[in-house]
């Protein structure tokens, strides 16, 4: 009986070349690369930091903190509504209207607008909301000086009719509407909101030039 010789062929030299430039980087990522709590539990990592873990909780750990990085930049960025720009930069001698949400079935929102500062206006609406719902809330929307921007829920009624107190209103949806004037964004944020429940604008904030 012949015993046959199994081939191991060389690796290529370009892949060689290329395990060599990603080993030699590592160093460099692993000392400026944060790593959140998640992650670490996540990969069961054993270090606070990317080096003090060994290549395979490594590799793990990179890809989880960019997929982390990615959601927080989706979280953070304000929705726009769907076929519409993406907002224009600040304009010095305009203000911004801004709108935020809690997640239903929580029904806070909070709103600002007047200021000439833009993340000032996201902060002063998050706060608003948040001071609402004690609890968090996200970015619904934005409204660049000359536009305006509503919130409208749908959700179901718990009483014989909605009042202003919560409990007679269990919020299931959450939606938004830009237009050039309040009505506008009240009835683009009505449209979008149609066939989910009983609609209602609940708050509008504009940007003005």
């Amino acid at each position: 009986m012949k015993w046959g010789v199994t081939r191991i062929h060389p690796l290529r030299p370009g892949l060689v070349a290329l395990c060599c430039l990603l080993l030699a980087a590592l160093p460099a990522l692993a000392q400026t690369r944060p790593i959140t709590p998640a992650c670490r539990q996540q990969c069961n990592a054993l270090g606070r930091d990317l080096a003090s873990n060994p290549p395979a909780v490594q590799a793990c750990l990179i890809r989880c903190q960019a997929g982390s990085d990615f959601t927080r930049g989706i979280n953070a960025a304000p929705r726009r509504a769907l076929g519409t720009a993406a907002p224009a930069p600040p304009a010095s001698s305009g203000t911004w209207g801004v709108l935020y949400a809690a997640t239903p079935p929580n029904g806070a929102t909070g709103l600002s607008q007047g200021q000439r500062d833009r993340n000032q206006a996201h902060m002063e609406a998050e706060r608003a909301c948040a001071a609402r719902a004690s609890a968090h809330c996200r970015p619904l929307a934005e409204a660049g000086p000359g536009e305006c921007v509503a919130a409208a829920q749908a959700g179901r009624v718990a009483g014989l009719i909605r009042t202003s107190d919560p409990r007679t209103f269990q919020v299931t949806l959450v939606e938004y509407g830009k237009g050039n004037t309040p009505a506008e964004a009240a009835r683009a944020a009505i449209a979008a909101c149609s066939g989910r429940g009983q609609c209602e604008v609940v708050a509008t904030a504009c940007g003005s030039w």
